[in-house]
Protein backbone atom coordinates (compact mmCIF):
# COMPACT_ATOMS: atom_id res chain seq x y z
CA UNK A 1 0.00 0.00 0.00
CA UNK A 2 2.95 2.24 1.00
CA UNK A 3 4.59 2.01 -2.18
CA UNK A 4 1.19 2.39 -4.46
CA UNK A 5 0.91 5.98 -2.85
CA UNK A 6 4.29 7.04 -2.83
CA UNK A 7 4.09 6.33 -7.05
CA UNK A 8 0.72 7.67 -7.00
CA UNK A 9 2.03 10.72 -5.94
CA UNK A 10 5.35 11.13 -8.07
CA UNK A 11 2.69 11.15 -10.79
CA UNK A 12 0.98 14.15 -9.37
CA UNK A 13 4.19 15.65 -8.54
CA UNK A 14 6.75 15.03 -10.83
CA UNK A 15 9.36 16.70 -8.59
CA UNK A 16 8.52 14.62 -5.15
CA UNK A 17 11.79 12.72 -5.72
CA UNK A 18 14.27 15.52 -6.07
CA UNK A 19 12.32 17.38 -2.89
CA UNK A 20 12.55 13.70 -0.90
CA UNK A 21 16.11 13.73 -2.46
CA UNK A 22 17.11 17.73 -1.13
CA UNK A 23 15.41 16.61 2.69
CA UNK A 24 17.20 13.69 2.85
CA UNK A 25 20.49 15.17 2.13
CA UNK A 26 20.82 18.97 1.61
CA UNK A 27 19.07 21.44 3.91
CA UNK A 28 19.27 25.66 3.55
CA UNK A 29 22.27 27.31 5.16
CA UNK A 30 21.27 30.22 7.15
CA UNK A 31 23.08 32.78 9.07
CA UNK A 32 22.92 36.32 10.42
CA UNK A 33 25.53 39.86 10.51
CA UNK A 34 25.38 43.31 11.36
CA UNK A 35 25.28 46.33 9.34
CA UNK A 36 26.39 49.69 11.18
CA UNK A 37 23.50 51.48 9.01
CA UNK A 38 19.70 52.11 9.58
CA UNK A 39 17.83 49.81 7.52
CA UNK A 40 16.73 52.29 5.56
CA UNK A 41 20.10 52.36 3.61
CA UNK A 42 19.55 49.22 2.28
CA UNK A 43 16.31 50.80 0.07
CA UNK A 44 18.88 53.08 -1.18
CA UNK A 45 21.00 52.70 -4.53
CA UNK A 46 24.69 51.49 -4.28
CA UNK A 47 26.45 51.04 -2.33
CA UNK A 48 25.07 48.71 -0.35
CA UNK A 49 25.56 48.84 3.67
CA UNK A 50 28.60 46.70 4.40
CA UNK A 51 27.38 43.53 6.59
CA UNK A 52 29.90 41.83 8.90
CA UNK A 53 28.99 38.31 8.87
CA UNK A 54 29.26 35.89 12.05
CA UNK A 55 31.01 33.15 11.62
CA UNK A 56 29.36 30.37 10.24
CA UNK A 57 27.45 27.71 12.55
CA UNK A 58 28.33 24.42 13.22
CA UNK A 59 27.64 22.31 10.37
CA UNK A 60 24.01 21.31 10.47
CA UNK A 61 22.61 24.40 12.61
CA UNK A 62 21.69 27.88 11.60
CA UNK A 63 21.11 31.29 12.93
CA UNK A 64 18.13 33.16 11.96
CA UNK A 65 15.63 36.28 12.46
CA UNK A 66 18.09 38.43 14.29
CA UNK A 67 17.23 41.40 16.73
CA UNK A 68 18.94 43.48 18.84
CA UNK A 69 18.15 44.50 22.37
CA UNK A 70 20.46 46.34 25.10
CA UNK A 71 20.54 45.04 28.38
CA UNK A 72 22.75 46.45 31.59
CA UNK A 73 24.74 48.12 29.19
CA UNK A 74 25.53 45.74 27.36
CA UNK A 75 25.03 44.79 23.47
CA UNK A 76 22.87 41.34 22.73
CA UNK A 77 21.53 39.33 19.43
CA UNK A 78 18.62 37.17 20.13
CA UNK A 79 18.12 34.99 17.12
CA UNK A 80 16.83 31.49 16.54
CA UNK A 81 19.40 28.73 16.35
CA UNK A 82 17.93 25.67 14.44
CA UNK A 83 20.04 21.94 14.41
CA UNK A 84 19.07 19.91 11.91
CA UNK A 85 19.78 17.14 13.41
CA UNK A 86 16.83 17.08 16.15
CA UNK A 87 14.52 18.88 13.95
CA UNK A 88 14.65 21.33 16.85
CA UNK A 89 15.13 25.68 17.35
CA UNK A 90 16.00 27.68 20.20
CA UNK A 91 15.97 31.17 21.08
CA UNK A 92 19.65 31.73 21.83
CA UNK A 93 21.35 35.22 22.85
CA UNK A 94 24.78 36.43 21.51
CA UNK A 95 26.49 39.03 23.65
CA UNK A 96 28.52 41.60 20.77
CA UNK A 97 31.18 44.39 21.50
CA UNK A 98 30.30 47.76 21.01
CA UNK A 99 29.10 48.38 17.53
Amino acid sequence: MGTQVLVRNMAKHPNLPARIWYGLFRHDEWNIGIACQPISAFLECEPKPAIHWFAPPERGRFLAGPFGITKNERNHILCEEFDYRISKGRIVSIEIGRI
